[in-house]
């Protein structure tokens, strides 16, 4: 009778650490988003804005659309308001995004956001997608130590 409660027990504590494995996971890879496409968005050179506006993220499969969102003519100073608008359109996927749903996938279907991407604008260096891709490891190794850290104070 003893063996079967604590079979019980053990079988009850597992699904619960699960649960907590589950949720960490969700809270990283939704951080993660975020990170890498705030970083992909800030680090895309702006001339019309097209680029910077076309950064899309969905959930399962890839998104290819693009949309004609330039500020020809406006300059630099429209930036912000692009940003906000790419990474607002892109939090209720990134919000809705759990375990078992697939990857999340963040893309820029512009023909030439590769050139962008491999230095052909003076504005940014080379590379906005390596950086987007070292900002969402920098919040996974974060995450990871953060549960680690957790579940170590529980064993004490």
């Amino acid at each position: 009778m003893a063996k079967r409660k604590n079979l019980r027990e053990l079988g009850i504590a597992l699904e619960l650490r699960g649960e907590e494995l589950e949720d960490a996971i969700t809270d990283t890879v939704r951080l993660a988003s975020i990170a890498a496409l705030s970083s992909a968005t800030l680090g895309t050179p702006i001339d019309e804005g097209r680029a910077k506006g076309n950064w899309f993220v969905a959930s399962g499969s890839p998104d290819h659309s693009s949309i004609d969102d330039s500020r020809k003519g406006k300059g630099k100073g429209e930036a912000k308001p692009i940003e906000s608008k790419t990474i607002l359109r892109a939090n209720p996927v990134i919000k809705a995004w759990k375990v078992g749903q697939g990857s999340i996938f963040i893309t820029n279907n512009l023909p030439y956001v590769v050139k962008l991407d491999e230095g052909s604008s003076v504005q940014a260096s080379e590379g906005m997608t390596a950086q987007a891709l070292s900002a969402a490891r920098q919040v996974m190794s974060r995450q990871r130590r953060i549960f680690r850290d957790r579940i170590k104070k529980r064993g004490s």
